[in-house]
């Protein structure tokens, strides 16, 4: 017995030892869920599909009067000439460089757009650019519900996109649209488009003008100025820093610039974004972002050293019914900067950057957080919690994540300490054999 007590004193500090290093700490990223859906969370019924960060993403279809126009000014044409033509453009607007950077490597050509190459463009482009318009347009619809524009200014207009896009989801509340494009020809298609196909009919909003030159008024303001696939048509980056000021010297709430979403493009938007952010705050102005970025500061996937990859979105539309591929998706880079203090509704919360990982039993999630960092937080029930996984489960790239990444700390068994225990288990139990025996 006596034997056996010594035994046991002497593993006692041993045991004690072990079982601290058994329980090591860890630090892990965790999502936890808004307190806002705390009780909706706890509910049996509660699934994560439907929650305050979703950003309806639904298939943006051209609207029927448009559709008609299109048939309508394609009636004599040569469509599938045309659209061969088309896939041709298309690739090479996607290939597009920085002018200024391309300039150094070969000369740099602006497009010229025939009548011909404008159908082209229609037949190729207008689809997936009025997706990518109206999917920015629903940000300020999500957000700011009550702002509807009355007068919108859009630069570079194209063959119509902005305009129909603002009449499909704002309609005959829009008083004025001032559309701007250095091609005659892009104009003309785009007044016939608006006029139904009938040169001598009526605009859809009486108020629609179009100019080949931007208004050097400055005291001309409009509730909402758009520039959407139009940045690479500038041959410097100068030309382009007084466009941007430009614009918003005449924006009255809201400044929406859309690119397609390559890593040229990404770069074009975010230049706009930082430069007219330092020139506020130099002139003394609020300013703010509405979408995509849940901050202020600069753009964290430009700031990883090695990372290419742009920051982009994508929408979903329907093509031409003689195309292979009706159903299509676009990518695109965005941003949406409002004048002075940020009055809208948007909750801090970070912004799905890629599309979820949906796996057995855990969600991994690419998230651009309010602190301006990128993070990549894989979702659990255990860790994080049944309501944060739920909707990291159900969410979609875009929307934003009701959640709050933060780190803790979890007490976690040491795999190297618990194979010293279970070693240390067998010594003990060998000195208890040989104590007993030596009693005997």
């Amino acid at each position: 017995m006596l034997a056996r007590q010594r035994v046991f004193a002497s593993k006692g500090s041993v045991c004690h030892a072990t079982l601290a290093r058994l329980m090591a700490t860890k630090v892990k990223t965790v999502g936890l869920l808004d307190e806002s859906l705390t009780v909706e969370a706890s509910k049996d019924s509660f699934s994560g599909k439907i929650h305050p960060g979703r950003i309806a993403n639904s298939v943006s279809d051209l609207p029927p009067p448009l559709l008609t126009a299109i048939e309508k000014v394609l009636a004599d044409k040569n469509v599938s000439n045309l659209q061969t033509i088309g896939v041709k453009l298309a690739k090479q607007l996607q290939g597009r460089f920085d002018p200024a950077k391309a300039t150094e490597r070969r000369k740099w050509k602006k497009i010229e757009y025939s009548k011909s190459t404008c159908l082209s463009y229609m037949l190729s482009r207008m689809p997936a650019e009025y997706s990518a318009v109206d999917r920015a347009f629903t940000e300020i619809s999500k957000w700011s519900p009550n702002f509807i524009p009355k007068t919108i200014f859009d630069f570079g207009s194209g063959v119509g996109s902005v305009p129909w896009a603002a009449i499909s989801r704002w309609g005959k509340k829009l008083d004025e649209i001032f559309c701007i494009d250095s091609s005659p020809h892009m104009i003309e298609l785009a007044e016939l488009l608006l006029k139904g196909a009938d040169a001598n009919g009526q605009f859809f909003i009486p108020k629609t003008y179009f100019k080949q030159l931007m208004s050097p008024n400055p005291n001309r303001k409009f509730d909402l100025v758009v520039s959407a696939h139009t940045l690479f048509e500038f041959p410097t980056m100068d030309s382009r820093l007084d466009c941007y000021l430009n614009l918003w010297r005449k924006t009255n709430n809201y400044f929406v610039l859309v690119e397609q979403g390559t890593t040229e493009g990404f770069k074009l938007v975010d230049e706009a974004k930082e430069f007219l952010l330092f020139q506020s705050k130099k002139d003394g102005q609020e300013m703010h972002v509405l979408a995509p970025c849940p901050h202020t500061q600069a753009c964290p996937r430009l700031l990883r050293e090695g990372d290419r990859t742009p920051c982009n979105f994508q929408s979903r539309f329907t093509g031409f019914k003689n195309e292979l591929s009706q159903s299509q998706r676009e990518r695109f880079s965005f941003v949406i900067l409002g004048k002075g203090p940020k009055k809208s509704a948007v909750p801090k919360w970070p912004r799905l950057v890629r599309h979820p990982l949906v796996r057995g039993g855990h969600v991994v999630c690419r998230l651009c957080t309010p602190e301006g960092k990128l993070e990549e937080v894989i979702f659990t029930r255990a860790k994080d919690g049944k309501g944060s996984y739920l909707c990291a489960r159900s969410s979609e790239w875009g929307d934003l994540l009701p959640v709050k990444v933060r780190e803790k700390e979890f007490v976690v068994r040491d795999t190297v300490a618990r194979k010293d225990e279970q070693a240390e288990q067998s010594e003990e139990e060998s000195d208890l054999k040989q104590a007993s025996k030596n009693e005997l």
